[in-house]
């Protein structure tokens, strides 16, 4: 279940309002023998995040399925996507260990899917909100975060104060839809910020041709891959050069985009890879303004990047 892009809701007595994480959604199965997460994308992540091992305790004789936001906390406090990406992809067990321990990832836990032999998916959120509660899932490596029933003009007022992204609201009568983005959930941002697909790169001018210069961005409209627009800040030195050595075996002879890039220097690559970008708007011409790169997203498919519009509220 998603959530759509818009203001706060009118009547927000009607609503749960939580903060809006910077991290990777991900779905705890727990069969009472076995636990797995499994991301967005429905990748099995489960080795990559060993410090949710242990989270099975809670459920000794229980099945559940839960849903929630894996983060990696910064040095301030804050949560850090850029932090979160050195975990990402991690399928040897030691070395998933080692980074575990340099950078500890936190599960924040929001729904609950299914317990014991019920699913709750047909239950309000209200209810399974109190259920989820119920289960004191309190520890450094997971947590149910706070809510707010109503207040959200002043939840997204703290959430500015804590530099976060922003807020969630959740009706409060509302069922959970899988795989739906739903008006019954509304986010409701502070910084603008969505995923985009790369279609292609150009490389530094003069002697760093080795070296990113900037990434072409692109968006789904039904089966067209729409241009967006380039990125070219928010990359590390080392991100310029290891970047183009992940892209370079996907290259491609001609443009993915169905619409003009107008970039006679680019190098097109299969649309394949998804990147999340922090952006100040849209032009009168659809092309981006003032973008800049916060990471690559490999939980999330090419084929699901839209073009969020936020709704009237």
């Amino acid at each position: 279940m998603m959530a759509l892009y818009s203001g706060l809701p009118a009547n927000e007595d009607n609503y749960a309002f939580e903060y809006k994480w910077d991290g990777v959604r991900t779905i705890y199965f727990w069969d009472g023998i076995n636990h797995r997460l499994q991301s967005r994308n429905l990748l099995d992540i489960s080795i990559s995040y060993p410090e949710l091992d242990a989270l099975a305790q809670h459920f000794p004789d229980t099945k559940v399925v839960l849903d929630g936001e894996i983060i990696a906390i910064d040095e301030h406090g804050k949560a850090s996507f850029n932090l979160l990406q050195h975990r990402f992809g991690i399928y040897d067990p030691k070395e998933a260990r080692k980074r575990a321990i340099h950078i500890p990832a936190v599960y924040m836990i929001f729904d609950i899917l299914y317990f014991d032999k019920y699913s709750t998916m047909q239950v309000i959120y209200s209810q399974r909100r109190k259920l989820l509660e119920s289960l004191e899932l309190n520890d450094k490596h997971w947590q149910v975060p706070p809510l707010s029933i109503g207040h959200g003009h002043a939840m997204l007022e703290a959430a500015a104060e804590l530099h976060l992204e922003g807020v969630i609201a959740k009706r409060l009568n509302s069922f959970y839809e899988p795989g739906r983005r739903s008006g019954a959930w509304i986010k409701t941002k502070l910084v603008l910020s969505q995923e985009f697909v790369v279609g292609g790169w150009t490389t530094f001018k003069g002697d760093h041709l080795d070296m990113l210069g900037a990434l072409l961005l692109g968006y789904y409209e039904g089966e067209r891959l729409i241009y967006a627009g380039a990125v070219g800040t928010g990359f590390t030195d080392a991100d310029r050069r290891t970047i183009v050595e992940t892209l370079s075996p996907i290259r491609r002879n001609a443009s993915p985009f169905a619409t003009p890039a107008a970039r006679t220097d680019a190098i097109w690559v299969e649309p394949v890879v998804v990147a999340q970008i922090e952006f100040r708007g849209w032009t009168a011409q659809d092309i981006l303004r003032q973008p800049s790169f916060k990471g690559f997203r490999f939980d999330k498919d090419a084929k699901d990047v839209i073009k969020e519009i936020k709704l009237k509220g």
